[in-house]
């Protein structure tokens, strides 16, 4: 019963999409209908041409029977065409809705749901899934009043041209539902599994494309290919299997329908040749009887339709449904004119790993100046960074910005206030000027220039032969690293945060790049406040305030000379790296 009601409310949130557009599918519903009406009107059309015009030779009759035919197959043409293009408007404006709502709220889950989900699933999930609900809600909807309609118009009919040939028409119908209802749940397994195995091959092209040049640096050319290879042979075999059961669901139907209407033609015929049935009535009669099989195979492909579309719902729903860590309370408020004080008040975060990252960490950064959170590897620098700009929430304590608990903070103004750049940063395949303005497209291009000085990248570009529109190529992998974290901040620079959060800026660069951030660094401090998360001590030098980490404990704060002097925490961090 429980999984019953869990299916229904699953299809209830798939119409839900539909509900806003319920007036324009009303419409379409209609004009479907009226093209159905029509096209059931032609085989009785049919047997007027005959009965009426061609037997008793009646010109006039012929005229009459040929004007309405032309009549009503243009006007069919007519509403067919209207009703396609309605429909694809229509149906292309619900998923794009699908897919916005289930994009948006990827946008607002945390980076650890993306440790969790490969994201070529994610992709396949946001398109043929979406794609596969957008088809049944939409399109199974159009068909199933098309085929109800069609259905019952050709039984009335048939049952008025004559009740014991209907009665011989339909003989073998229960055993052919039968066949189509066994072979619609062999279908919905098979969906199924061809699905996942689509997602598979999704997620290990977008894997393997990302890592290209870690695949020939490792000599795993080969490998990678039998990997594709064996991806790939599961979903052919999936595809063959669907297609074999498609051709049964449709051959042995088919055969009983064939039965069925060597049996309406013995039948109808002895009628004919006795005169009880004349032959207009028994060609209109055989026309309706081939139009009889379809819609029933149509109620039933609506049953395979849906049992197919229940593994989408739940890969969709999974994403829709996936918790969101960190929420604006029902109080949040606006944010001032910042300082840019930074207090951590004993803050404990858990991994999900059910592991303390911090534990009781209690800090101060000073507003307006440069400061550094240092440790080793694993120590939580970049929690910190995480909990500040509040990807993530603390388990117990609060973080502070200006006297202020981020939780009470609306999450745009606490996001417009820190800028955020990261140690792999992210570039889109767009020129230098564009990734620059991503953090502030209505900036001028002076303003973009003057941003690239201030994170000493002006001298690069203007050496380039396109200079500022450069396209920096995928991931900005035409760059440089250093040339690319110089980018990010000046990405960060142009939207003039009152903070400025550095993790690990300078991990993979060499030293001339290290100094060049540094410089940056130092011109763009003004009265911003500046955090740098780094393991390297040539750039902490150049912080006033460093707050050292040490198994997931604040073991000291104050200034890197000071700190360094009294051969503590700092010291034995950056003794034992020399060392090393």
């Amino acid at each position: 019963m429980k999984n019953r009601d869990a299916k229904h409310s699953e299809y209830k949130r798939v119409f839900s999409y539909i509900r806003p557009y319920r007036g324009r599918f009303s419409f379409i519903v209609a004009l479907t209908l009226l093209s159905t009406l029509l096209g059931l009107s032609q085989p009785y059309i049919t047997k007027l041409l005959i009965d009426d015009a061609l037997l008793r030779g009646s010109m006039r009759s012929l005229v009459t029977v040929a004007i309405l035919m032309v009549a009503v197959t243009a006007a069919g043409f007519a509403i067919s065409m209207l009703t396609s293009y309605r429909y694809v408007s229509l149906s292309a404006r619900i998923l794009f809705d699908m897919r916005l709502s289930a994009y948006r709220h990827l946008q607002r889950l945390s980076p650890g749901f993306y440790t969790r989900m490969k994201i070529g699933d994610i992709v396949s999930r946001l398109n043929s899934d979406i794609g596969e609900i957008q088809r049944v809600a939409s399109d199974t909807l159009l068909s199933t009043a098309n085929n109800a309609i069609t259905l019952v118009g050709s039984i009335i009919i048939m049952l008025a041209l004559d009740v014991k040939l209907f009665a011989v028409s339909v003989i073998l119908l229960p055993f052919s539902v039968l066949t189509i209802k066994y072979f619609s749940g062999k279908l919905s397994g098979q969906a199924m599994n061809l699905r996942k195995q689509s997602a598979g091959i999704g997620s290990f092209l977008v894997e393997t494309l990302i890592g290209m040049r870690l695949v020939v640096a490792s000599n795993a050319q080969g490998r990678e290919a039998e990997r594709f290879q064996t991806a790939n042979r599961g979903f052919v075999e999936a595809l063959l299997s669907m297609q074999l059961t498609s051709y049964l669901a449709g051959a042995l139907p088919g055969t009983l329908l064939s039965i069925s209407t060597a049996a309406v033609f013995l039948y109808g015929g002895s009628l004919v040749i006795r005169g009880a049935l004349s032959i207009g009535a028994l060609i209109a009669f055989m026309a309706y009887h081939m139009r009889l099989m379809a819609p029933i195979q149509g109620f039933m492909g609506l049953y395979s339709n849906i049992a197919t579309a229940r593994a989408s719902l739940s890969r969709v729903f999974e994403i829709i449904d996936a918790p969101v860590e960190v929420e604006e309370t029902a109080n949040s408020r606006l944010i001032g004119e910042l300082r840019g004080e930074i207090e951590f008040k004993d803050v404990t975060y858990m991994s999900g790993r059910e592991m303390i990252v911090l534990d009781s960490a209690s800090f101060r950064l000073p507003a307006g100046k440069l400061s550094a959170v240092a440790g080793a590897s694993g120590v939580g620098k970049s929690t910190i960074v995480d909990l500040l700009v509040r990807f993530y929430d603390p388990l117990t304590g609060v973080v502070e910005l200006d006297g202020h608990g981020l939780r009470d903070l609306r999450l745009q103004d606490l996001r417009q206030a820190i800028a955020l750049v990261e140690q792999e940063p992210v570039l889109f395949n767009a020129t230098i000027e564009e990734n620059i303005k991503y953090g502030h497209p209505a900036a001028t291009h002076q303003q973009v220039v003057e941003a690239a000085k201030a994170a000493s990248l002006d001298d690069f570009i203007d050496r380039l032969p396109d200079k500022y529109q450069t396209q920096v190529g995928e991931r900005g992998q035409a760059l440089s690293a250093g040339e690319r974290q110089r980018l990010a901040i000046a990405r960060a620079v142009i939207r003039d945060p009152a903070i400025i959060v550095l993790d690990e800026p300078t991990a993979s660069l060499d030293p001339l790049n290290e100094q060049r951030i540094g410089a940056a660094l130092l011109r763009i401090l003004k009265d911003r406040t500046i955090v740098v998360v780094s393991h390297r001590l040539s750039l902490i030098r150049l912080c006033d305030h460093v707050v050292v980490l040490d198994k997931g404990k604040v073991a000291e704060t104050g200034s890197p000379s000071e700190l360094l002097q009294q051969g503590g925490a700092l010291a034995r961090l950056f003794g034992e790296a020399t060392a090393a």
